[in-house]
């Protein structure tokens, strides 16, 4: 794989227009057009005037946690309790468990002691156990297990410490309740793709490592996409810092290694960083904010092979956005972002029969600067939705939507 070339990022935006009438991204994404064929044509609707006003989303209580942090990441647990790891004020790793009551506010149902020292980065997601990936100041990646019970009660369930080469960036995604993945920018600028096997002697495994070559890049997201006949595809979305986007496939089949199956490059209007990726039915979405603050949404769309997707529409969002991330949400997301003026908007897009991609929803509520981020799904009852907002000085605040 040293012949791939290394990702970079594709401003991603939404507006209200047939996608016939896109010019720039289409220009971008002619050259793809013979050779990748779309399944089915996909417009925009959008609330404007003569049409469906989309519904009110009603933040129903922002809950003060009495946590502080540098980063949040949100996993849902089961029906109304999710699981969140937290890089705390002192770079060190905490994990708190919480439930949601019916009106919105939260119950902290447990947490696991303070972990490690020194981390740069974390990560969560949801494979037979909970598994944490962080990044510390000296580049080393650290895996941890965890198991949550019923009533939300934290228990380390195994670790390992993995430090071929220093890690300067780290993305995670799990395949299935048995493997995962992780992806590290190293010190040499080279990408290492690893499937990780969760042991039974609650260990980890590693099965296989894949060096990806590329030019300078700045950041990375990673997607799994569950075909029809069971197999996925992982996908790996790179920002360079020659204001590009790629994005590489790769096949995984159960008991198999990974294998490289395409590659799609695009080179956008105006430089951008990505914000959030997110695949929803046959959908690769790439949000991203560009150097003069706009925040865009990118719409790809699978092959008929089912090999690389093709851009298929680029819409503008918000002319000026702080901090932006994305949930899936049945045939659509839900994006979450902070504008400058301080308002922490939510939308929800969907995909309808007809392929039409419209905002059926839409909420709004104060909010402090500083970073926003989301559950990872859907969650039951009242309160769908959760939000996650870090101050200045690190107060981590929960809002619960309805």
């Amino acid at each position: 794989m040293s012949g791939l070339l290394a990702s970079q990022h594709v401003p991603a935006a939404f507006v209200a227009f047939p996608l016939s009438a896109i010019g720039a991204w289409q220009n971008l994404c002619e050259g793809w057009g013979n050779t990748l064929r779309s399944r089915k044509e996909i417009t925009v609707a959008q609330a404007t005037q003569g049409t469906v006003a989309p519904h009110l989303l009603r933040a129903l209580k922002q809950n003060s946690t009495n946590l502080l942090g540098h980063e949040a990441v949100i996993v849902k647990h089961r029906a109304r309790q999710v699981l969140t790891a937290l890089r705390t004020l002192d770079d060190r790793l905490q994990l708190v468990s919480w439930w949601v009551n019916a009106d919105g506010s939260l119950l902290h149902t447990g947490n696991s002691p303070v972990q490690m020292a020194a981390i740069q980065q974390v990560r969560l997601v949801r494979a037979r156990n909970y598994v944490v990936a962080c990044r510390t100041k000296t580049g080393e990646m650290h895996l941890s297990r965890w198991d949550v019970s019923n009533t939300g009660a934290i228990y380390l369930a195994g670790e390992r410490t993995h430090a071929a080469q220093s890690v300067q960036w780290l993305e995670m995604a799990a395949l299935d309740a048995e493997h995962i993945v992780t992806l590290a920018l190293t010190d040499g600028g080279v990408w290492q793709l690893a499937l990780w096997q969760l042991q039974d002697d609650d260990a980890f495994r590693l099965l296989y490592t894949e060096k990806i070559l590329a030019s300078p890049v700045s950041e990375c997201k990673v997607g799994v996409l569950l075909k029809a006949d069971g197999s996925l595809r992982l996908l790996t979305v790179f920002a360079e810092t020659l204001a590009a986007l790629s994005v590489h496939v790769w096949h995984y089949q159960p008991g198999e290694a990974l294998t490289f199956v395409a590659s799609q490059r695009v080179q956008p209007p105006d430089a951008a960083a990505i914000i959030t990726t997110a695949i929803s039915g046959d959908q690769l979405m790439t949000v991203v904010q560009t150097l003069h603050g706009e925040l865009r949404l990118a719409l790809w769309q699978w092959a008929a092979d089912g090999t690389a997707p093709f851009c298929q529409a680029d819409h503008l969002l918000h002319e000026q956005v702080g901090y932006c991330t994305c949930q899936k949400y049945n045939d659509g997301f839900v994006l979450f972002y902070r504008t400058l003026a301080g308002e922490l908007q939510v939308q929800h897009w969907q995909q309808q029969p007809d392929g039409v991609i419209g905002l059926v929803a839409a909420g709004q509520a104060p909010t402090t600067i500083g970073e926003v981020t989301g559950c990872d799904a859907r969650l039951e009852g009242n309160a769908p939705l959760l939000t996650a907002t870090i101050g200045m000085q690190g107060a981590v605040t929960l809002t619960t939507w309805q």
